[in-house]
This record gives structure tokens, sequence and C-alpha cells, in this order.
């Protein structure tokens, strides 16, 4: 039982320490310890937890690693359409953040003109070219917006599809060169 002190205790290594004292339960019980024993050893006998493994997928040298090995290889697949649509795509997504941003902002300025129009019960020529202005502008940075999001939703879906199709064609390719005793 002392190798039951250390760190890394599985349930194998407790059904091994343990089956001396099951021998004598099953001997009086008439071998209802034994299913136990022995469910207890299929259930520890996957090997590492998931845990473990995702943390040794990362891990490396003592180093944490930015990506899984997964993510690296879809990296790969999004490699080859960086320039024109990853660009694009980033491009829109921060226009869309722009223009959103900048419509609080607008609105503002819309609100604070009208409340000191309303103070002074008086509509003076200037102010009325700034509200006009404003919404104008209001106006174009709803419609940059929606230029803006359309390009994110149609880029983003143009980008997955593709990179769908790449991985598609991929294993139909790896699944072609298989022998047939693999199927």
């Amino acid at each position: 039982m002392p190798e039951l002190i250390q760190r890394d205790v599985t349930v194998e290594k407790l059904v091994r320490a343990a089956e001396p004292l099951l021998s004598d339960t099953i001997a009086r019980d008439g071998g209802c310890a034994e299913v136990v024993a022995r469910e207890a050893r299929i259930a520890g006998c996957g090997g590492t937890r998931r845990d473990d493994r995702a943390r040794d997928d990362r891990v490396e040298d003592g180093r944490m690693k930015l990506l899984t090995p997964l993510q690296r290889r879809l990296f790969g697949y999004i490699r080859q359409y960086i320039f024109p649509y990853v660009l694009l795509l980033a491009v829109a997504m921060l226009l869309l953040s722009a223009a959103s941003a900048g419509i609080p902002f607008i609105i503002k300025l819309v609100v604070d003109l009208v409340t000191n129009l309303k103070v002074g019960n008086q509509l003076d020529a200037g102010g009325a070219v700034k509200l006009r202005e404003y919404s104008l502008l209001l106006a174009g940075l709803f419609l940059l917006r929606a230029v803006a999001n359309f390009g994110d939703d149609y880029l983003s879906s143009y980008i997955t599809q593709k990179m769908v199709v790449d991985i598609r064609g991929d294993l139909n390719e790896s699944l072609q060169r298989q022998s047939l005793s693999f199927f």
C-alpha cells in the first residue's frame, strides 16, 4: 500500500493495491466485490485523463504553447486565404466597429444641439446647418455599418466554406490513398 501515497494515483493502482483485501471480501460476499473491482479496472484502463492529455498537448519542455496542435493544423488551412480575404475581413471588422462606436457619439451631439435649441427657443442658421450635417453624418454611419456588416458576414462565410472544402478534399485524398485492409 505505500504506492498509494504517490501523487499520481490511478484507479488501476488502487484496484491492484486493494486486491488482497478484495479477495477476502469475495470469499465472504460470493463475488460481488469481484464485479466492483472489474468495473473499476475497466473504468480506469483508459490511460491518462482528458485533462492531462490537453495539458500535455500545450506544454512541452515546461513552456506553455499558444496554440494546440489542432489549432495549428487549422491555421494551415486558413494561411492560403490570408492576403485577399482575411485582410479584407479585418478591414470590414474595423470599419464595422468604428461605425458602431461613432453612432452614439453623433447621437450625443444631436441631442446636445437639440436641447440647446430648446433652451433658447430659437432656431438660428448655424444650429440648423449643424443639425443637418449631423443627420447626414448619422445616415452615412448607418450605411457604412450596413456595408461593413455585409462584408464581415460574407467574407467570414466565404473563408469558412473554402476551408471546409479544403479539409474535405484532404480527407478524400487521405481515404483514397488507404489500402483496402484499412476499411
